[in-house]
């Protein structure tokens, strides 16, 4: 046996926190971005998810859109969810580097930001991850009435334990990969947002919102279409081209600044020649 169901557990939520971490160690170490960019990506999470989600849900559920509504429509549920998400995460993102961060904001605190953003989602993740391993160790061992407590029953546990079963060890798996996918996804589509914001050109935030629409819904409506293979292919060509973008954008970024570098030296040269010839003149 490879690695038992609670150690595979156990290793799997420890990646899903540990890999944004050492992506934002990593990011500051070569640059030096903000921390406050952290705190604003994790308080950015909460107002489009805990917030304005939960609102959205709240007022379509006040004109029949309730629960019962979207498990008879799974497709249309799917398709709102989309729709929501692409449009409170976008708008909360652009309001952060616009009215937060604002006119001093770095494509170093953008990136940090895009990361961050899926902090607290990668940490309810891990926590649930490591509570499923400490109920599959304990269940395997023949000891989850040890972990009774006056508010979760044995009953409770043996459930808990029986869910773990129905959905396989894969769905944590896929957890992890997609939580990954969307940090990159959302770093890259920082990218942009951050270019929307220092040029003051909407184009780039409309750019970065389609993107994230078509990303979502091949994830998405992928996974209620065609199940978790197809999930775990379209997060990973997803991931692959959010790579792809970021390089191209990295070498042309890189350029813009060598050539912004090679005009600034030429304009002190020039001024420096310009200055010479009226001293010479006088």
């Amino acid at each position: 046996v490879f690695m038992s169901t609670s150690l595979q557990l156990y290793v799997i939520g420890g990646l899903e926190i540990l890999i944004p971490v050492i992506a934002l160690m990593v990011l500051r170490r070569a640059h030096k971005y903000r921390i406050s960019t952290i705190i604003c990506g994790i308080g950015g999470y909460f107002l489009a998810v805990n917030i304005l989600m939960a609102f959205a849900s709240m007022m379509l559920a006040s004109i029949g859109m309730d629960q019962a509504f979207w498990e008879k429509h799974a497709l249309l549920s799917e398709i709102t969810n989309i729709i929501l998400n692409v449009i409170f995460q976008g708008l909360t993102l652009y309001v952060i580097m616009r009215f937060v961060l604002k006119v001093n904001i770095r494509i170093y605190d953008a990136i940090s930001l895009g990361i961050s953003y899926w902090l607290a989602e990668a940490m309810i993740l891990s926590t649930n991850a490591v509570s499923y391993a400490r109920v599959a160790s304990m269940s395997a061992e023949g000891r989850l009435s040890e972990m009774v407590t006056e508010s979760l029953s044995l009953e409770a546990l043996e459930e808990y334990a029986a869910s773990l079963q129905t959905m396989g060890i894969s769905s944590f798996y896929l957890q992890l990969v997609g939580i990954i996918v969307l940090c990159i996804l959302t770093a890259t589509l920082c990218i942009f947002i951050f270019h929307s914001v220092k040029r003051k050109n909407i184009k780039f935030f409309f750019l970065s919102m389609a993107g994230h629409l078509v990303a979502l819904s091949l994830m998405n409506i992928g996974m209620l279409i065609g199940g978790n293979w197809v999930y775990l292919v379209t997060n990973v060509i997803i991931g692959v081209i959010s790579i792809v973008v970021w390089r191209q954008y990295w070498k042309w970024y890189k350029a813009q600044q060598a050539d912004l570098l090679r005009r600034r030296k030429e304009y002190q040269q020039y001024v420096k020649s310009a200055n010479g010839n009226v001293v010479s003149v006088t």
